[in-house]
């Protein structure tokens, strides 16, 4: 896995989270 995959999967899941944890379902990725 490269860097740039690596930091694209890190961020979608943090995003899942955030839009877990704000009740918002509208980030969908």
């Amino acid at each position: 896995m490269s860097y740039r995959e690596a930091t694209k999967t890190l961020t979608r899941e943090i995003v899942k989270m955030w839009a877990q944890d704000s009740g918002d379902g509208w980030f969908t990725l």
